[in-house]
């Protein structure tokens, strides 16, 4: 009995030892994701879905103009916006740093676009500002509130990606992705004179999704054709640019920012010169735009007054010495966030 025994307890410990190692090899490749992993997200709807409504109606009816008006920066209300901890540089690093040169040279991804469809490229608001029509609001709600950033349309080959904040289509670590996420190119209280698109298909970094990093606070997103036509053909598309560093002359940043003394109703812009902030290798510009500008481009290379490239989005401000906005320049990390939308 003894002798037949062994062999068995043998084999028996044998296919432990190997049961143990295929177990451990599996927990080596179950690697963490890492920060620029990328992490798509498909909206509820039709994937042939084609929204047929009138240029300032929402086909959907959530959208009124009052739920629009009414709609809030995200960093408004405290129980939903990220820890603001997790917004700002690290403790010390608040103030500027050396400027920070790219791995390679700008490589402009995308190429800028005017509107195919014969639309003028600037929309005239009352108090004679005119805003390109590639920038607009984004809308989305979290539960039953309603939250705005800002945004612009993308030059691609399937013209209809938006370019945002991070944040504005996800909430972050131990958050989920926002509901009714929806596009209004050159929004002005109240009405969409472009129409209201709906996103399809969102993208963002690990880093921002699992993390709240805002060094990967950006993402994209696909929208639905409204009456038959594509976003980038029916307002025209910016240019997609990255490795441009952090310091650029001639830099214009658009946004629609909500918080007082704002009011969300109309997009401003900010014009000059970004330098590097932080030690983090993000950039800053001289600007008093507030919540509500999240997401926003920051464009240079402006290939006419409407359109340009966009080589970073805005993410954050200071809040506390001089008004500046904070952005992270795109790098070649962002074309795997492109590639994963085309």
């Amino acid at each position: 009995m003894t002798r037949s025994t062994r062999p068995l307890r043998a084999f028996a410990a044998a296919l432990l030892a190997t049961a143990s190692s295929l177990a451990a090899a599996g927990m080596a490749q179950a690697a963490p994701a890492a920060p620029t992993d990328v992490v798509t997200y498909d909206a509820p709807g039709s994937e042939s879905a084609d929204w047929s409504t009138d240029n300032d109606l929402d086909a959907t009816g959530y959208w009124t103009p009052e739920r629009m008006r009414n709609a809030i920066p995200v960093d408004s209300d405290p129980e939903a916006a990220p820890d603001p901890a997790l917004l700002q540089p690290p403790s010390g690093s608040s103030l500027l740093s050396a400027p920070v040169a790219p791995d390679s040279p700008p490589v402009d991804l995308t190429e800028p676009v005017e509107p195919a469809s014969g639309e003028s490229p600037t929309m005239l608001l009352g108090n004679q500002v005119y805003v390109p029509i590639t920038t607009g609001k984004v809308f989305y709600s979290v539960g039953s509130n309603d939250y705005v950033c800002s945004g612009s349309s993308i030059n691609t080959p399937g013209k209809s990606m938006v370019a945002t904040a991070g944040h504005c289509l996800h909430a972050g670590a131990g958050g989920t992705w926002h509901s009714r996420i929806a596009y209004a190119p050159a929004y002005s209280n109240g009405t969409t004179p472009y129409g209201l698109w709906h996103m399809k298909t969102g993208t963002a970094f690990n880093g921002w999704t699992d993390r709240s990093d805002a060094r990967y606070d950006y993402g994209f997103f696909i929208v639905y054709p409204l009456n038959g036509r594509y976003l980038v053909d029916r307002v025209g598309g910016n240019g997609l640019s990255y490795n441009r560093g952090t310091t650029n002359k001639g830099v214009r940043i658009w946004g629609w920012p909500a918080a007082a003394p704002f009011d969300g109703s109309r997009p401003y812009h900010c014009d000059g010169d970004t330098f590097a902030y932080g030690t983090g290798g993000d950039m800053a510009m001289n600007c008093r735009m507030n919540g509500g500008s999240s997401g926003g481009p920051w464009m240079t290379n402006t290939s006419s007054a409407t359109v340009g490239r966009v080589f970073g989005v805005t993410s954050r401000i200071t809040t506390s010495g001089p008004a500046r906005i904070i952005s992270r320049p795109f790098d070649s990390d962002v074309v795997r966030l492109y590639q994963s939308l085309e």
